[in-house]
């Protein structure tokens, strides 16, 4: 992983917390623009908030396949993604163990706290046996440094 943990660590705390206060139809769809569902260009989520702010974009971030139109599969993916780096990252030795831990086990608490609060069928762009496999080897990783130490 790239990016330094702590910020990731607390923005997906700031994540959990507002997870809470949104609505179970917001999660989704998205808001209305001008009183209209806007796609096309704009379903991209930099530039539909840009466009929802009325701020013009700079610096328009690389576009990644995903499910843009229906935030909590957005939000999903995202954290499957996150969640998979740091299995691999964790497998891989990664000298920033203690942060990646706890982005690790707060990706998947919040994927679990996203889905649980689905009462509709979302489809969401993934592969959940690859996902399954590699974050199991990254847990049972953990669990053999774990127990590696001794007290």
């Amino acid at each position: 992983m790239k990016a330094p943990l702590p910020p990731i660590r607390e923005t997906l705390h700031l994540l959990e917390e507002m997870l809470q206060y949104i609505s179970q139809s917001s999660l989704t769809q998205r808001p209305r623009v001008n009183g209209q569902l806007e796609l096309g260009i704009a379903d991209r989520p930099f530039l539909f908030a840009c466009n929802l702010y009325g701020i013009n974009p700079r610096g328009i971030p690389e576009r990644h396949g995903s499910s843009f139109a229906v935030p909590v599969a957005s939000a999903f993916e995202s954290l499957a993604s996150l969640s998979l780096s740091c299995a691999q990252d964790l497998i891989n030795n990664s000298e920033y163990v203690v942060d990646l831990r706890e982005v690790f086990s707060s990706s998947l608490i919040l994927m679990e706290k996203l889905s649980g609060r689905l009462t509709t069928l979302v489809e969401v762009s993934w592969e959940p046996s690859n996902w399954l496999q590699i974050v199991l080897q990254g847990l049972h990783h953990e669990v053999g440094a774990c127990s590696d130490l001794q007290l």
